[in-house]
């Protein structure tokens, strides 16, 4: 099956010209969106159950926000298609999913439908464990069984490590990404310790793009939710229109310091899943959904990664995005979580700058900025914890 082109999808599908211009209903669409990665867990609060703005509900919460955003000339969102969060259960064990959770999804779908927004959906989250990339593998009857507890999930990068504790620790410094939250990531003081622990994970978690059985309910995965058919429309998600496209994971990272395969096996990934998507689904642009650190296919390009670091990564910008089925790039930019230490608007001109003329020169596909942010960072009072300092994401947009 080709790349999604205009010439075999129906206009009613977002889909790419052969000048590289996204199109819809033979009209130009110029992408301004938003991310709310955990809408489809929002969609789930009730203000019986939890203490809610103004006594709404998470439904009424998300009807705002994207009526509000259209009437600001957004018209799309980025959106997990999964949780992320225990405290709203989705994929409860491998293949079983709670109905009622997969109805949240169905409604921001729906609802965004109806505010004339496209989402961008993404199957899985490669920082938090729950339904995550790791939980995959510890799933898996073919990767080995976990010998070690795993460190709790909080804000920071893989395996709470940052850059000088990394150092300390022998490993590469590898910052996190943005992320829902910061990037958090593997627990930062785990029941083993963080030396012991962040070798172990991180190869752990390279297992999730090259174990069968990982992979395997990972295909299953994206297939429920392809071919669900959704409560409130009564159209399947590869029918809806109101879909702009699907993410792979977001933000895929195979530490090739832990795993030297990690290239190779990530980018097989690439092209296996793109191809299961669109074998799929014939209609929605794939992306991967990636922050596009360049890696050993433009070794010219590496000067303009934030770091070394980011070359031991997995990624590889150019080689990751030639996959035949990955219809546009993806670039994420976190300046400050990335600790780039150069000069700030010198690095965000020149990340840009390299990423557009990569992706024209060199893939000849569009390219996406599909996160960015500065990290904020506040202190806050916990009754009976202390105070701590932790990023704070900018919330989608609500009525003024």
């Amino acid at each position: 099956m080709p790349p999604q082109t205009a010439r075999n999808v129906s206009q009613a599908f977002t889909h790419i010209t052969p000048d590289l211009q996204l199109e819809r209903d033979c009209r130009r669409v110029v992408l301004v969106g938003f991310n709310a990665y955990d809408m489809a867990s929002m969609a789930l609060v009730t203000p019986t159950a939890f203490r809610t703005q103004g006594g709404r509900s998470g439904r009424e919460a998300i009807g705002a926000a994207f009526r509000a955003a259209a009437r600001r000339g957004h018209n799309v969102a980025r959106v997990w298609a999964h949780s992320s969060d225990p405290k709203f259960p989705f994929q409860v064990a491998p293949g079983v999913y709670l109905e009622a959770a997969l109805a949240g999804l169905d409604w921001v779908v729906a609802d965004a439908a109806a505010a004339g927004l496209q989402l961008v959906l993404s199957f899985v989250d490669n920082w938090k464990y729950y339904n995550g990339m790791d939980q995959y593998v510890d799933w898996s009857s073919t990767a080995p069984p976990r010998t070690q507890p795993r460190p709790a999930d909080v804000p920071g990068d893989p395996a709470g490590l940052g850059p000088r504790k990394r150092k300390a620790a022998g490993t590469s410094a590898a910052p996190g990404g943005g992320g829902d939250g910061g990037g958090g990531g593997m627990g930062a003081d785990g029941p083993v310790g963080v030396a012991a622990a962040d070798p172990y994970e991180a190869h752990r978690h390279s297992l999730f793009f090259s174990d069968p059985g990982s992979r395997e309910l990972f295909r299953s995965h994206i297939a429920t939710i392809v071919n669900r058919r959704n409560t409130y429309t009564g159209r399947l998600y590869r029918d809806e229109p109101a879909i702009l496209a699907w993410n792979l994971a977001n933000e895929p990272r195979c530490e090739a310091w832990a795993n030297k395969a990690c290239n190779h096996i990530l980018q097989e990934w690439i092209v296996e899943m793109s191809a299961h998507v669109r074998q799929l689904d014939p209609n929605h642009l794939i992306t991967i959904g990636s922050e596009g650190f360049f890696g050993p296919s433009t070794p010219d390009l590496l000067p303009y990664n934030p770091g070394g670091w980011a070359a031991e990564l997995g990624q590889d910008f150019v080689a990751n995005n030639a996959a035949p089925h990955i219809d546009y790039a993806t670039v994420h930019l976190w300046p400050d979580n990335w600790e780039s230490g150069a000069n700030y608007a010198n690095f965000l001109n020149s990340w840009l700058a390299s990423h557009l003329a990569a992706a024209s020169v060199l893939l000849h596909k569009p390219v996406l900025l599909e996160e960015f942010g500065k990290k904020v960072i506040r202190m806050v009072s916990l009754s009976g914890i202390g105070r701590w300092s932790f990023p704070l994401r900018t919330p989608p947009p609500f009525p003024a």
